[in-house]
């Protein structure tokens, strides 16, 4: 005899939609529960600086500590933002001091310098910060090389081309959202290489440590005379990278109108809460030799630059004539090694209190108790 089949007691079926959504939940849920345990302080120190999608670590480095340098402030008095002259020549203590000696007023900066920005770059740069930050005083170092580079060929920090500067600057991407919002895709590739055993927790921490030791005082110092004699002229037959770059970059100088109106965006964020001051970043003579036109070429990047500051409440503060810097203060033909950093910025401090003094600057926020934890 047949037996009649059993009809099962529990029996699930799907069909593909409620599969997809099922699964998609989950997805979602296993992301939501990364991006908690990532924003941990453990994960966070373990993971180091979160990324924006540059290549440029220094760049990183840098907004990361202008967020926590900002941290607890009622307001940011000051940032100084440029290319690598500025990373490894503006001390801030040093500023500070110049300033409070000229004034009796207290002031702290933020030395946001980084890798090879071109004009283009630096205004993106600066936007952002006044964005988000709306610091009291705005000093923008430049040198001829930010005014002749495309800001379309490759290299350096192609800060502008990255989605996080773009959706910042209010052009959604979904990659710039993400590097906004989540902490979990900004740790996507540190996450990625622990994952595949490409590095190890205990390789990030020393490299965290050795950036952060680097940057102890606020700049990144260049120690020694450097490779260099700046007391004799370039060689431009010379196969060393800096040559090569300086030379290629520089013998057909040129400020294009790119930059130049890179630079009209700098100055409109000129304000009453933001004072933007623009500053050129010292070179010694023989850096002349690298133009096509010797003097003549450094002197139209000056020209330049002062006639499209002129008509505006923004000063441009020059530098080539001080003549504060022996060649034994300098690194390189437009670095200035750790002795010569802290001349250049007390005379800055200095010419700032001047300024504040005679009112040709608004005077920055000043440091109070808050500020001063």
């Amino acid at each position: 005899m047949k037996l009649p089949r059993a009809e099962p007691t529990f029996r699930v079926q799907f069909t593909n939609g409620r599969f997809a959504i099922l699964f998609v939940l989950l997805l979602l849920s296993y992301l939501a529960v990364a991006e908690l345990l990532v924003r941990t302080s453990i994960a966070q120190a373990i993971l180091g600086v979160p990324s924006v999608g540059s290549t440029d670590e220094v760049l990183e480095s840098r907004l990361d500590a202008l967020r926590d340098f900002a941290s607890g402030r009622d307001a940011v008095d000051c940032v100084m933002l440029g290319d690598s002259t500025v990373m490894t020549n503006f001390k801030p203590d040093t500023f500070a001091t110049s300033f409070r000696e000229e004034t009796g007023k207290d002031i702290k900066c933020f030395n946001f310098g980084s890798g090879a920005f071109t004009l283009v770059d630096m205004a993106d740069l600066a936007q952002i910060v006044v964005n988000e930050y709306s610091p009291g005083l705005l000093l923008i170092g430049i040198e001829a090389l930010n005014f002749t580079v495309s800001a379309a060929e490759p290299g350096g920090a192609d800060f502008s081309e990255i989605p996080w500067t773009q959706y910042k600057l209010g052009q959604f991407t979904i990659a710039g959202w993400l590097y906004e919002h989540s902490a979990l895709y900004r740790h996507r590739d540190v996450i990625r290489q622990l994952l595949t055993l490409q590095t190890s927790p205990s390789e990030i921490r020393r490299f965290i440590m050795e950036t952060d030791g680097a940057w102890r005082d606020g700049f990144f110092p260049l120690t020694g005379p450097g490779p260099f004699n700046v007391a004799q002229p370039p060689d431009p037959q010379s196969d060393h990278p800096y040559h090569e770059n300086y030379f290629g970059s520089l013998t057909k100088f040129q400020l294009l109108p790119e930059h130049l109106a890179a630079l009209d965006r700098v100055l409109a964020l000129n304000s009453p809460a933001t004072q933007v001051v623009i500053v050129e970043m010292p070179v010694p003579e023989t850096f002349f030799y690298y133009f096509g036109n010797g003097e003549e070429d450094y002197n139209r990047f000056i020209d330049g630059v002062t006639q499209r500051v002129g008509g505006t409440a923004v000063p441009f503060w020059t530098t080539t004539d001080l003549q504060l810097f022996p060649d034994d203060l300098w690194f390189n033909y437009n670095h200035l090694n750790a002795t010569g950093a802290p001349l250049f910025s007390e005379w800055l401090g200095s010419r700032l209190g001047q300024a504040a003094l005679e009112g040709t600057v608004n005077f920055p926020a000043e440091t109070d108790d808050k500020n001063s934890r």
